[in-house]
């Protein structure tokens, strides 16, 4: 799986995540940590995903305020965020690897 994990504190880990997960073949968001239980409810921030590993997939993440869309191949999952507990960026990949090309960063 690959996480794209935004507006994240670097000291304690608390921000929001879009976490691609190959293996079961679906894009998902949640709020991390997700303690104490139901932290952010996020029933229904899912969405199927025709996505294999070895291939190259073409990924747009766009924060507007408190609304976040990430868009895998034309796929979209928005969501909202309304905690900024912080303001950094991280991408994590578990169990592989990832090459991540052509980054760009817009800002008003």
């Amino acid at each position: 799986s690959i996480g794209i994990r935004l507006r994240e504190d670097a000291d304690t880990g608390a921000g929001y995540e879009f976490r691609l997960m190959l293996g079961e073949r679906r894009l998902v968001f949640d709020r991390q940590p997700n303690y104490p239980w139901f932290v952010y409810d996020n029933r229904g921030l899912e969405r199927p995903l025709d996505a294999a590993a070895g291939v190259d997939h073409t990924i747009q993440v766009i924060v507007d305020d408190t609304i976040m869309t990430c868009y895998i191949d034309g796929v979209a999952l928005n969501a909202r965020a309304y905690h900024r507990p912080g303001e950094h960026v991280f991408l994590d990949v578990v169990d592989g690897s990832v090459e991540v090309l052509g980054v760009t960063r817009l800002t008003r």
